[in-house]
């Protein structure tokens, strides 16, 4: 997301960064032998990066949109074109997928608008539909203006969404069958009704309130603590590990106060934020073209060896900066070269 075009959010534009490449690496496999590394670094560190992004869009929509009345409807349309064109980009493999599942003919293209809608043409584009259903929500909120009723609703709703992380601890209850069977049709639980929508009303309430003492006062305790019963939730989740890892309650506040410090700090000053900006949207968007590429073909290359772990993250994030940097200094000729009249 474009925080301003002379931005004051550095730190914000790094950290997401850092995100990107967190989600280059949680779709890698397995990264370590020893069981509570492999899950601290996949289950919890990287799962702290999708919700960022979430609350940091809430704030900044929030932000900007307060400014200027037509800004959310413009944004919501640049996010639609730029979904249906990565969902065309990576149409390839969402065929291939259903032709490795022996998906029906006569049923691809119901296979293919479900996708679309809800978790996307590969599997990092659920981030799409997600984040579209959880501002349609959101917006249906702000006509109440009970917080504590808002926030009930959402976190009830994310709630059930966190069965998904608990299934272990639910089965053979009557609440454990309910989640069995909605997953059976939907899949997963991480969607824009239970996973996005109480990340984005965060950065709502957060750019709405930032001037209150709860997000003034005390911030470095509070994100202290916040991270204390992150451990706490993350040991017990992995004493008996559920069908996925994404829901997190302490993540809700450690997020909310984790971007109200941030907002609070000083700014470092960085001339190169425009190219963070641009590195960690393509991060995103191009590791799984070459991530699906090196796992397909190294086993013909290596004697049926797959590659996988932290290797797989090595070359993927290689090979994606290379391509991201490269798209950059095109997009920035281009623009030399309009500037210039089109000349060299």
């Amino acid at each position: 997301m474009n925080h301003s075009k002379s931005s004051h959010y550095t730190t914000i534009t790094i950290i997401q960064y850092i995100a990107s490449v967190l989600i280059i690496l949680v779709h890698c496999g397995r990264l370590f032998q020893h069981e509570g590394l492999h899950f601290f670094v996949k289950s919890m560190l990287c799962r702290a990066a999708v919700p960022f992004f979430l609350i940091t869009t809430g704030y900044f929509l929030y932000k900007k949109s307060s400014q200027l009345p037509n800004y959310q409807e413009g944004y919501i349309r640049r996010l639609l074109k730029q979904y249906l064109f990565w969902s065309l980009i990576y149409l390839p493999y969402a065929l291939l997928f259903l032709y490795q599942q022996k998906t029906p003919l006569v049923f691809v293209p119901i296979a293919l608008v479900g996708a679309l809608l809800y978790i996307g043409t590969c599997y990092h584009l659920w981030y799409f539909p997600s984040l579209l259903t959880g501002i349609w929500i959101i917006n249906l909120l702000s006509k109440h203006k009970k917080i504590l009723l808002s926030f009930g609703a959402l976190l009830l709703l994310y709630s059930f969404g966190a069965l998904e992380t608990y299934s272990a601890y639910m089965e053979n209850t009557l609440i454990g069958n309910l989640y069995f069977s909605y997953r059976q049709v939907f899949f997963t639980t991480r969607n824009g009704l239970f996973y996005s929508p109480i990340f984005i009303w965060s950065g709502f309430i957060l750019a709405q309130n930032s001037h209150r003492s709860i997000f003034q006062k005390h911030l470095p305790v509070k994100l202290s603590l916040s991270t204390l019963l992150f451990c706490l939730e993350g040991w017990f989740v992995f004493q008996h590990q559920g069908d996925d890892k994404n829901f997190f309650f302490s993540l809700i506040p450690f997020s909310l106060f984790f971007l109200a410090l941030i907002l609070q700090s000083k700014q470092p000053i960085c001339s190169q934020e425009k190219l963070i900006r641009f590195l960690t949207h393509k991060n995103f968007l191009l590791h799984p073209a070459f991530l699906e590429a090196i796992k397909g073909l190294s086993p013909k290359f290596f004697d049926g060896y797959e590659i996988t772990g932290l290797v797989l993250f090595a070359i993927t994030y290689a090979m994606t900066s290379f391509a991201a940097l490269t798209l950059w200094k095109l997009s920035r000729r281009n623009t030399r070269q309009l500037a210039g009249g089109g000349t060299a």
